[in-house]
């Protein structure tokens, strides 16, 4: 065995040891009814010195003493108005309304434990070891300031301070923070005095404290240097805000580290880079027995410098022009971490002296920061990602919003400049709002926290369109670049190639991300080619300027939203704004009709989830057509998309984007554009929204213009279309005859598309009449026909099918059938097709005689409905209605109510769960 496991044996035995006999310590909790004070509190903390290896001699002689230090601390607590929150370990935690008194308690506890100390020390040493006392040492440590009060404890990072100062105290010392030092300094005890013993760095905090001992004549005063950071050699810069952690991000830079002799933190600007590093110094401090050193290379210009201001840092003195060897020569033998922030601009330079040290100085270790890597053998990079911030759509409850890093960060910076600023119902979703269009960047976060002086978080969120204005304004003593958001970002785009800048405001015109290939055709001309774009676009990545990301088995690009506006903005200025937007909508023209085929296909799934991350693209596509009077092209990229926009729920704004198509003059000639456009607008209004009489015109309009220019593909869909709607208002006979002729033209063309969602309506046709058996007939032999593969018609025919069974008193089959609709769905996001699923899972439950569940799952339907602002087709309606009318006519009315109000507090997913209960099924 090692000496460092035997080591960490010897740890583990003594941490047991010590827990072993803390479980047996009584707790002391407050007294019964005594309040917590509450505002600004001043908490004491302390700790016995040196206790584990009394556990290991002297178990009996430690558990007495024990009791006796913790009655000594009682007393003195509770006679000085203060309340003991909790014990810890060997510890006491406690709290007091004003500091003096807390103070008065620390001394009065000295002074009783110092006398039993004494008295300890005085026994014969001839006495039996049993019988020896032990002398106990106890550390103290007064912190005063504001903590959340939450279940009779309280939490926050004033406890943290707290908690670390006591740390760095020896047994019998009185620690005071600087805030506790100044509100006791005028009520000290006589005799009693402060001794300033200077400013401490701790692990896990971000700023300094000073600290001063309490000096009274009856305590000892003569104690080693504190354990703290300062006893480490390191020039970190001291912080004077918080370091909001990153979701376990700084834990895993440390064990890069143990691994790598050089790590390189790569990010956009104002990412956090530096922060995170200066906090991954301050953590590994003691492992570097010759420090931690912080070396600033942002204002440097001069790529011959870095070598200087490394050595200038490390204090290394040299009469003559430095070169690398002096300097590796120097830290040959050192163990310690530099810190090389803000490489960037000197990357070459950086590079060098990184590659020299890993080659030469085997104990020294360099964590870099930067927009890019170093790009040498030996190196790790580690992307910075923004913090997380919450999608509004999924909460609901401020203590959900308040977990979020970019929250914790905004809110915490507002109330720096607003003392009055707390997170409320009202004002998060502007909250949030802000740290998504922020990207979570903390810089961002806290250039816009600061106009909290000016507007209200509503104000700041609604002006973020204009970010570069907005958020100015930043810290008097930053670099000039930090202090707004432009210059941060002026400062990447300086160093970037002048194709490298061409190809950087060109992106911009993407929304939301794209792919590859999008960028190849819409970026190039004019001093981009297309064999360029390849590399221009992984020299952006590298920079830190462009994410990339995986989605569905694809690479994915896209800016941060602040890096897109800048870039926006520089497009604008190049005058070359107007053509790559046109490039930008001719791209997505044709790849809308390339896809098209592809969501009436056996991949639907697939290529909807393709299509997903495309949608603000196909929006801003759209507005560029309708901007420029590209009518003929903004038309042909909705006619191609519209059931993407129908089965992603967002069919009223393709609706309405239609409408507004059909009413300009370009598409007013009776062209085939017009007739796919009337036909995509009649679907939409009648087949979604179920008004038939609004949706017929456009149908009859794109019917007439097929048929006279002779487009079957049309004919055959917009009679089939009429058919449905005569079908929903009862005019059967029209409705057979309408189907029978599309029927008959598909199978001459073999649409098979065509030809399988006739035989749908028609098996909607044979149910809405009582023809169940006919119906459930229809529905397997379109399943047969279509293949029994994942897509929004095939669990719309499973469900169709389910509810024929329950129809014909086969409740279990139904359920089964039901059931599989209901994931299929949920799997492809149609929260429409969901709550119709979940409505006739509650007809299955009333078949079988569960009336209160199925009342919750009627409520819960509705719920899901209103939840997307959707309505149940014609025949799930008339099954709904029934339904509820059952439940309502068969249950008493309080067991109603109370079923109902049950459902309607379900969320999609709860609700989900109940509708698929095996109980609903026959065994």
């Amino acid at each position: 065995m090692t000496q460092q496991q035997v080591a960490k044996t010897r740890i583990d035995l003594q941490n047991a040891i010590v827990r072993v006999h803390s479980t047996s310590r009584p707790h002391m909790p407050p007294k019964p009814g005594q309040p917590l004070p509450t505002g600004t509190v001043t908490f004491l903390f302390t700790d016995i010195e040196g206790s584990t290896p009394l556990w290991e001699q002297s178990p009996e002689a430690m558990r007495a003493a024990l009791a006796g230090h913790d009655g000594s601390l009682r007393r003195a607590i509770e006679s000085s108005n203060g309340v003991i929150v909790k014990t810890t370990g060997d510890g006491v935690h406690a709290a007091f309304a004003l500091a003096a008194d807390a103070l008065a308690a620390c001394l009065a506890a000295q002074r009783e434990l110092r006398s039993a100390e004494t008295k300890a020390l005085d026994v014969d040493p001839a006495s039996p070891p049993s019988s020896v006392p032990v002398a106990l040492r106890v550390r103290m440590a007064l912190h005063t300031g504001v903590a959340e009060l939450r279940d009779g404890d309280y939490f926050g990072g004033t406890l943290n301070r707290a908690a670390r100062i006591m740390s760095a105290a020896h047994g019998g010392q009185i620690l005071l923070s600087a805030t506790t030092a100044e509100l006791v300094r005028r009520q000290l005890p006589a005799g009693t005095t402060l001794r300033d013993v200077g400013e401490h760095q701790f692990k896990g905090l971000p700023n300094s404290e000073r600290l001063f001992q309490i000096v009274a004549p009856d305590l000892r005063d003569d104690f080693p240097p504190l354990h703290s950071l300062k006893t480490k050699a390191n020039n970190l810069p001291i912080q004077v805000t918080s370091f909001i952690n990153r979701a376990g991000e700084q834990a895993a830079i440390v064990l890069l580290l143990g691994s790598h002799r050089l790590v390189t933190l790569t990010g956009a600007g104002g990412i956090g880079k530096t922060r995170l590093s200066i906090a991954i110094g301050t953590e590994l401090l003691a492992q570097y027995s010759d420090g931690v050193w912080f070396v600033e290379l942002a204002s440097l210009a001069d790529p011959a410098l870095v070598f200087q201001t490394i050595a200038t840092t490390l204090g290394l003195r040299f009469e003559s022009r430095l070169d690398l060897t002096i300097l590796t020569n120097h830290l040959h033998d050192k163990r310690l971490l530099l810190i090389l922030d803000n490489c960037e601009h000197l990357v070459h330079a950086c590079a060098q002296f990184a590659d020299a040290i890993l080659r030469t100085c085997p104990q020294v270790q360099v964590l870099a920061t930067s927009r890019e890597a170093l790009g040498i053998a030996g190196e790790i990079a580690r992307p910075v990602a923004s913090m997380q911030t919450p999608d509004a759509s999924q909460l609901v409850a401020v203590a959900q919003v308040a977990r979020f890093e970019a929250v914790r960060l905004f809110c915490e910076r507002a109330t720096a400049v607003r003392s009055d600023f707390c997170l409320t119902n009202e004002n998060a979703p502007a909250v949030i709002q802000i740290c998504q269009r922020l990207d979570g960047i903390p810089l961002a976060l806290e250039l816009a926290s600061a106009r909290l002086k000016m507007f209200s978080v509503e104000q700041i969120a609604a002006r973020l369109d204009d970010s570069f204005r907005l958020l100015t304004g930043g810290s008097r003593t930053g670099l000039p670049r930090q202090k707004t958001l432009r210059s941060l970002i002026d400062w990447s785009h300086t160093l970037l190639s002048e194709s490298e800048q061409f190809l950087l405001r060109r992106l911009s015109v993407f929304a939301g991300g794209w792919t590859f290939e999008a960028a190849q055709a819409v970026c190039t001309g004019d001093g981009i080619s297309d064999d360029s774009v390849l590399d221009l676009l992984g020299h952006l990545v590298d920079k830190s300027l462009v994410v990339v990301a995986e989605h569905d088995g694809q690479s994915r690009y896209r800016l941060l939203e602040t890096i897109r506006q800048y870039a926006r903005d520089k497009l604008l200025e190049s005058r070359e704004r107007d053509r790559v937007r046109q490039q930008h909508l001719d791209f997505y023209v044709w790849w809308s009709e390339a896809v098209e085929p592809q969501f009436i296909g056996n991949e639907q799934i697939i290529w909807l989830k393709r299509l997903d991350p495309e949608l603000d693209n196909l929006r801003a596509a759209l507005d560029w057509s309708m901007e420029t009077r590209a009518i003929r092209s903004g038309s042909r990229l909705l006619c191609a998309s519209y059931r993407f926009w129908w089965l992603r729920g967002q069919s009223r704004e393709a609706f309405q984007r239609l409408v507004d198509f059909l009413i300009q003059p370009e598409l007013a000639a009776p062209t085939m554009d017009r007739a796919r456009a009337l036909f995509a607008a009649g679907f939409l209004e009648g087949w979604v929204h179920s008004r038939f009489s609004d949706a017929r015109p456009f149908l009859t309009e794109s019917l007439a213009i097929a048929q006279e220019l002779g487009d079957k593909k049309c004919i055959v869909r917009a009679q089939m279309h009429l058919g449905v709607i005569a079908q929903y208002q009862q005019d059967y006979q029209t409705a057979r005859s309408l189907f029978a002729m599309s029927k008959a033209l598909a199978l001459a063309e073999n649409d098979v598309f065509a030809i399988r969602n006739i035989l749908s309506y028609e098996a909607d046709d044979a149910f809405m009449q009582g023809e169940y058996e006919r119906a459930k007939g229809l529905n397997e032999a379109c399943i047969a026909y279509r293949g029994k593969r994942e897509g929004h018609d095939l669990a719309y025919l499973l469900r169709r099918l389910g509810q024929c069974h329950l129809q014909l008193s086969h409740a279990g089959k139904a359920a089964g059938f039901i059931r599989e609709s209901l994931m299929m769905n949920w799997g492809f996001g149609d929260r429409q097709g969901v709550a119709a699923c979940i409505a006739a899972l509650a007809a299955v439950a009333l078949a079988r005689g569960q009336k209160s569940e199925a009342t919750a799952l009627f409520a819960a339907a509705e719920v899901a409905l209103k939840s997307v602002r959707a309505q149940l087709l014609h025949i799930d309606q008339t099954a709904y209605d029934r339904g509820l009318a059952a439940v309502r006519s068969q249950l008493d009315r309080t067991v109603f109510d109370a079923a109902w109000a049950d459902g309607q507090t379900l969320t999609i997913e709860q609700a989900i769960e109940r509708a698929m209960n095996e109980s609903l099924s026959d065994l």
